[in-house]
């Protein structure tokens, strides 16, 4: 008979080993390996991430051979999960690490909801201020804040995949990410069509991860830009707000253009014409 694991934590790594591998070790601290897994999926790396990954030990790790996104490469996570038998699904960026008993109180607070619930850590910078406690979208300009202050009546519309527990049977109720978001906006998806199941969005605040923000893409303005827009425009059409979406992409061309930001301008000018034709 198979194992059967409490918990699979997933970390995706592209090309970016030494975050990762720190990542790890914070992990490690926060849960025991007996009967847990931590499954690396590295996400088509072209750097020597493989080779060092290959190293280290009491990990799992998934070599897919080309970049399927940050929804694929997840997706390809959580199917082992499923395939061995866990109980729960910890998403984890491999940019953060998490603070002592993260996991444990995680847990904890999902038993509170009775598996009917998806458990979000408060996000802290490196710095000690928050960067959030939950996330919201405005309804009129399209917008994304972050709570930075936690508060149990905050109405948060999704929970950011820095580090989010989802139960099992989430899986076969939910369902997957939409690898349809390539980049950006996945978790606001998934956190929504959560909600429309009957599932809570909670912040649990004795469960905290430290994080560096957007280390994948802080090398590279323009993709960061042009997949952020994308994938706003794909989830406004999916959840019937095309009309907005294509206001928000008018109104960053505008701010683009008063406060000089050229390459994200192109990125931008890319997508406005883009989705102007695919919506």
């Amino acid at each position: 008979m198979q194992k059967k694991y409490q918990v699979g934590v997933v970390i995706l790594n592209w090309n970016n080993w030494p975050d990762t591998k720190i990542c790890i070790d914070f992990l490690k601290k926060s849960i025991s390996n007996s009967d847990n897994l931590i499954i690396v999926v590295d996400n088509g790396s072209s750097d020597d991430s493989v080779e060092n990954l290959r190293e280290l030990k009491d990990i799992v790790l998934l070599e897919s051979k080309s970049n399927l996104g940050f929804s694929g490469g997840c997706n390809l996570g959580i199917k082992y999960c499923v395939d061995h038998f866990c109980d729960y699904i910890v998403l984890l960026n491999n940019d953060a690490v998490v603070s002592k008993d993260t996991i444990l109180h995680m847990l904890s607070a999902m038993q509170r909801y009775r598996n009917r619930a998806l458990i979000g850590s408060i996000v802290f910078n490196h710095d000690g201020s928050i960067q959030s406690a939950g996330m919201k979208i405005n309804k009129i300009t399209g917008r994304v804040e972050a709570y930075k202050q936690f508060n149990v009546m905050n109405r948060i519309d999704y929970i950011t995949g820095c580090c989010l527990l989802l139960p099992i049977n989430f899986i076969s109720e939910v369902g997957y990410f939409d690898d349809n978001f390539f980049l950006y906006w996945e978790d606001a998806d998934l956190s929504i069509r959560a909600n429309l199941a009957g599932y809570k969005l909670v912040i649990d605040p004795q469960s905290m991860v430290f994080h560096k923000d957007s280390a994948s893409t802080k090398d590279n303005p323009y993709i960061k830009e042009l997949y952020y827009n994308l994938s706003q425009l794909l989830f406004m059409k999916k959840h019937h707000y095309t009309r907005l979406a294509l206001t928000n992409v008018f109104f960053r061309l505008i701010k683009c253009l008063m406060f000089g930001e050229w390459v994200r301008l192109r990125a931008v000018v890319d997508v406005w014409f883009l989705g102007k034709r695919k919506l």
